[in-house]
C-alpha cells in the first residue's frame, strides 16, 4: 500500500467519523476520567488473576498476611479513584446537557 492509498484512506476514515472530533473537542476534560476508570478495571482483572496466584503459591502466612494487605490498599485507592472519576463524569455530562442562553 502506497503513501498516497494510505493519505487517502484515512481521508475517508475521517470523513466517516465526522462525530468523533466534534464530541472530543466537547468532551476533552472527561478523558481524564475514562482512562482513570479503564486504568480501574485492568488492575482489578490483572488484581484478581495475579493475586490469587500469588496467594496460592506462598507458604508463609506474613507473605499472605502483607499480600492482602497490599491488595487491600489498591482496593481502597481504586475505589477512591472511582468515586471521583465518576462524579467528575456525571458532573461534565450533566453540564453538556445544560441549554446554552
Amino acid at each position: 500500500m502506497g503513501m498516497d492509498q494510505m493519505h487517502r484512506v484515512i481521508g475517508e476514515l475521517r470523513s466517516e467519523l465526522p462525530g468523533l472530533s466534534e464530541w472530543w473537542g466537547s468532551h476533552r476534560t472527561a478523558v481524564p476520567a475514562l482512562a482513570a476508570l479503564l486504568v480501574i478495571v485492568v488492575i482489578g482483572i490483572v488484581g484478581v488473576f495475579g493475586g490469587l496466584r500469588y496467594l496460592q503459591d506462598t507458604s508463609s502466612p506474613t507473605a499472605i498476611l502483607g499480600g492482602l494487605y497490599l491488595m487491600l490498599a489498591v482496593i481502597g485507592v481504586s475505589v477512591v479513584v472511582a468515586v471521583v472519576a465518576v462524579n467528575h463524569l456525571i458532573e461534565h455530562f450533566a453540564r453538556s446537557k445544560e441549554p446554552l442562553d
